[in-house]
């Protein structure tokens, strides 16, 4: 069977992005940061082409977050702290230049690791898919992700990946806007998974923090990378998860 790997590209975008700007400083106390895209797009073209042998892979999909994002939908605060967070000058080109000249993938109101997920899980691909993301919360994916430290692709088993998941729904995480449950930290979150690892559990914790069952269905769901059932292939849209699932 052919490999192919799923690149994160939009961290693979803003990291090029970060290493173009170059800070220079003119007489009269002019400064200016300035980027040469040029060079940036060959250094993308690299990048993406050493991953491909790296991984031993056959092929590659480049996969981006959309203008749009369903969670926002779900929690209105959701990556809200970022809005005002300046982004690399020549993001938006890097990004252009995956999806005009590289195997790309976007899909409107998703996020690239959801686009990610969803291949990554599909029961019926017809090539063995590698995920390939500094992001940690590719561990809520039940399928193979490569490990930039010993060159190797491990198996994240469902079990895993669903107790990652429900770590943080209880955690949260701040740099994506959303909080979990008040004050429970990882030492709290696994107190109470390895008591009972479930959805229900977490669900008692936030009951017992005096929140409700919609608070945590809210975290959860956002908290949640979309999975090949997650995904509605007709309408393109998500299905957003649920306990009755």
């Amino acid at each position: 069977m052919s490999r192919t790997v799923l690149i994160d590209a939009d961290i693979l975008a803003f990291q090029v992005s970060v290493n173009a700007e170059t800070a220079t400083e003119f007489d009269d106390d002019i400064h200016v940061l300035w980027a040469d895209a040029k060079k940036a797009k060959t250094d993308v073209d690299e990048a993406i082409e050493a991953i491909v042998a790296k991984v031993d892979a056959d092929d590659y999909i480049c996969c981006l977050t959309s203008t749009t994002n369903f969670r926002q939908d779900v929690l209105p605060s959701y990556k809200g702290n970022r809005a005002s967070t300046r982004k690399p000058m020549i993001l938006p080109a890097m990004r252009k230049h995956m999806l005009d000249h590289h195997v790309s993938l976007m899909i409107e109101g998703l996020e690239g690791d959801d686009c990610i997920g969803i291949m990554a899980t599909d029961p019926n691909a017809d090539t063995e898919y590698v995920m390939y993301s500094a992001d940690k919360d590719m561990k809520t994916i039940p399928a193979l992700l490569w490990n930039e430290e010993d060159g190797m692709a491990y198996k994240i088993s469902p079990e895993e990946a669903e107790r990652y998941w429900l770590s943080q729904v209880l955690t949260g995480d701040t740099t994506d806007g959303y909080k979990g449950l008040p004050k429970c930290g990882p030492v709290g979150a696994n107190k109470i998974l390895d008591k009972e690892c479930s959805y229900q559990a977490v669900e008692e914790a936030y009951l017992k923090a005096g929140l409700t069952e919609r608070e945590c269905l809210q975290q959860a769901r956002v908290a949640r990378i979309l999975h090949h059932s997650d995904f509605d292939q007709v309408t393109k849209k998500p299905i957003l998860w649920s306990p009755e699932c």
